[in-house]
């Protein structure tokens, strides 16, 4: 999370890297607070009050995000939780294509062991 609140919010990104805006202070704030809901979310029990995906701690990654099969659990379960969509998933699933984009993705921008 620290490497993708640095890659965002940087005046300038390190050489050889690129990216698609820049994130404030607030915005960072924002990203984190729902960011860590989201892997809350995956890695609380299927069985406990929260109804999570289950996901080990160990294996919870930002990798995770390119798996279509992830966001559909997630968005269901905000839906189910709420009863209905808002805004809030809308801006989750503009995170994740920022993530991902080819040539400015934070994903793409790092190694592989560096998103983990």
């Amino acid at each position: 999370m620290a490497n993708l609140i640095r890659f965002k919010t940087a005046t300038l990104t390190a050489l050889g890297f690129q990216r698609n805006g820049v994130w404030g202070e607030e915005t960072a704030a924002q990203k984190i607070e729902h960011l860590g809901l989201m892997f809350g979310a995956l890695a609380a029990s299927p069985k406990g009050p929260v109804k999570g995906f289950g996901v080990p701690l160990g294996q919870l990654t930002f990798g995770l995000l390119v798996f279509p099969g992830v966001w559909d659990w997630y968005l269901q379960w905000r839906e189910r939780r709420r009863g209905f969509y808002t805004t809030w998933e809308e801006d989750m699933l503009s995170v994740l294509l920022n993530l991902v984009r080819a040539e400015t993705g934070w994903l793409g921008n790092i190694p592989n062991s560096s998103a983990m």
